[in-house]
């Protein structure tokens, strides 16, 4: 009695297993699309060169060219310094340039008439190379007393007064700092993810806080990294030639990518697995669930664009929190209607 009871009862149990229902979900076939990308990058203008004019001599400030916020010219002046005695200097030099040619003629036309030796014609010329290169640094330094913009910009900063006492090299007071603004810089930071998809010359859009929409290429891409945020400098040059764009100006720059495949979902088909990454839970063969990792690329109004998946995949839509990986389940694929209707976007 007791085995005829036991057999009934795996009958039972037998019947049970192959008559339960699978856990049911809901999944969509989803087809990888070509998008094409803009790298988003948060940058700021940037002047191309800035520079604290320094004197080349010393001297005293005599009198100033111009104000902050000026557009000067190359090689107009800034500052004006005391000469002093610098063309009292300039003319001895002249004057002992006259002085060592006519002993140098002197001492020539002896030797070509055997009156002088030839070493003496090498002194004479040797004085007389010594006369003109002091003529030439006489000039110089004479011409050091206008301290001259080295390049077209806009005086940023007149730190010089009247009466003050400049001198040459890094020590004490410039004469003034001089920015340039044209071609102007838009500098910002990219990751290490995104910085093998720049290349030098690639065009771009930079949006500034203040209106401004300007063209530009990239000129320079840094070969190293930040190392505390490893991210690599990145800079876009704009035409500015009207400098209407000012240094220091927050704004965006918008780069043009590759075109390149993903898939666009809704950000609810998104799930996590047991090492935390993120992805989605699919459909293998025999309506197993597996899950496959994405890597998010752009998220938008109609859902967001991922990577990583093949072409073709079918993505649990309803129920992919419930599952786990390896486990059959029963498919209720949706259609291309219902799917538009729900507002999930379209495969």
């Amino acid at each position: 009695a007791d085995d005829t009871n036991a057999e009934q009862s795996r009958v039972m149990h037998g019947k049970k297993s192959r008559t339960e229902k699978l856990f049911t979900v809901q999944a969509r076939l989803f087809r990888a699309r070509s998008r094409k990308e803009i790298l988003h990058i948060r940058a700021r203008s940037e002047a191309d060169i800035t520079v604290d004019v320094r004197a080349e001599t010393s001297g005293r400030v005599i009198k100033l060219f111009g104000h902050k916020g000026d557009p000067v010219e190359k090689g107009s002046i800034l500052c004006k310094l005391d000469e002093g005695a610098r063309k009292a200097t300039l003319q001895q030099a002249e004057a002992l340039v006259v002085q060592t040619r006519l002993d140098l003629r002197a001492a020539s036309r002896l030797a070509r008439n055997g009156f002088s030796a030839k070493l003496n014609v090498n002194a004479k010329k040797a004085a007389y190379d010594s006369a003109v290169a002091a003529l030439e640094r006489a000039k110089i330094d004479l011409d050091y007393t206008n301290i001259r913009a080295p390049f077209t910009g806009i005086i940023e900063d007149q730190s010089a007064k009247v009466g003050d006492y400049l001198t040459p090299g890094g020590i004490g007071k410039s004469c003034a700092r001089l920015v340039k603004l044209h071609p102007l810089l838009v500098v910002g930071e990219v990751s290490e993810r995104n910085i093998n998809r720049l290349k030098i010359g690639q065009h771009g859009t930079a949006k500034l806080v203040t209106g401004e929409n300007v063209e530009g290429k990239i000129r320079f891409i840094s070969p190293s990294a930040n190392v505390k945020t490893r991210t690599f400098r990145v800079e876009l040059e704009v035409d500015n030639h009207r400098r209407r764009i000012r240094n220091g100006v927050t704004a965006d720059i918008y780069i043009p990518l590759k075109a390149r495949k993903g898939h666009l979902i809704s950000p609810a088909f998104l799930t996590l697995d047991d090492e935390g990454r993120i992805g989605v839970r699919t459909i293998a063969d025999g309506n197993i669930v597996k899950f496959l990792p994405v890597d998010i690329l752009e998220q938008g109004q109609k859902g967001i664009w991922v990577a990583g998946l093949p072409e073709k995949t079918v993505i649990i839509t309803v129920g992919q929190d419930y599952v786990i990986d390896g486990q059959k389940v029963g498919v209720s694929m949706e259609t291309a209607v219902s799917h538009k209707k729900a507002g999930t976007g379209a495969s």
